[in-house]
């Protein structure tokens, strides 16, 4: 598992670096942001095992992490009522704010 999250983090850490360069456009970017923003659960269960399982690899999630933290953290700044309601819309306008 560590080795398979591990190639899947550089391959996020890969296309959120290079971003609309290999995306068709901005839109499908932060499309691709935004979705990983919402299934950050899964991705903090992933790095959570890899660095109890493969510490020396754990730089290779940094990137992607950075990314769903950052978001998460701007959500979290929100009224509780406005964060449960949030449209679609208003995510991916979280997401053009990141700083990556």
């Amino acid at each position: 598992v560590p080795k398979l999250a591990t190639s899947l983090f550089l391959h996020l850490n890969l296309l959120l670096a290079l971003g609309d360069q290999v995306f068709p456009s901005s839109a499908v970017f932060e499309s691709f942001a935004h979705e990983l923003v919402r299934l950050h659960q899964i991705f903090e269960r992933l790095f959570a095992v890899c660095k109890r399982q493969a510490p020396q690899l754990l730089s290779s999630a940094s990137l992607a992490r950075c990314a769903i933290v950052q978001a998460l953290e701007h959500i979290a700044s929100l009224p509780e009522e406005a964060a449960a309601n949030m449209s679609a819309a208003q995510a991916m306008d979280i997401v053009r704010k990141l700083q990556l």
